[in-house]
């Protein structure tokens, strides 16, 4: 039920990529985390509240869609078992007319597509942060670079994402 979409989404805080409690004990990599706060941080934040809210619409709008089907399938079964009944006929066409609209706006609003867009751009942060910390790849120069080096993939990333 947890998985379930929202009616009503509300953004909720969202979670530091490494906690507070994982970082007790990492006293030299300090101004590492120091620098991710800062740079790379909200930005994760802010991709990552914007994937949740897109998977949740998206969710919602598939769900209302199967319920809608399996209304129309009844009211179809309604109209065969009733020889014909013109109020099932009626009710079954305007649930398929509300369904179209539905289809209609989930393509419209690409709720699909900011969804994977956005939560790409989370992971991909998440995966420069330890990338960074560990010093590897470009990030293997003095911290000066290593930063400069991290802004520019930051940036890139959160622009990409449509963030």
């Amino acid at each position: 039920m947890r998985r379930l979409p929202k009616l009503v989404y509300r953004e909720q805080e969202g979670e530091p990529i490494v906690k507070a409690e994982a970082r007790s004990g990492l006293g030299a990599l300090a101004d590492d985390f120091t620098v991710l706060d800062d740079v790379l941080e909200p930005v994760f934040q802010r991709l990552d509240a914007a994937a949740l809210g897109a998977q949740n619409s998206y969710r919602l709008m598939r769900l209302v869609l199967i319920v809608g089907v399996a209304i129309a399938t009844l009211l179809g079964t309604w109209q065969a078992a009733s020889d014909g009944s013109e109020w099932a006929g009626l009710l079954e066409g305007l649930v398929g007319a509300m369904l179209a609209g539905v289809t209609a706006l989930l393509h419209a609003r690409g709720y699909h597509r900011r969804f994977l867009t956005t939560r790409l751009g989370a992971e991909r942060l998440r995966s420069e942060y330890f990338l960074f910390l560990a010093r590897v790849g470009e990030y293997d120069a003095d911290a000066g670079a290593a930063r400069m080096r991290l802004q520019d993939q930051v940036l890139r990333i959160e622009q990409e994402a449509g963030g």
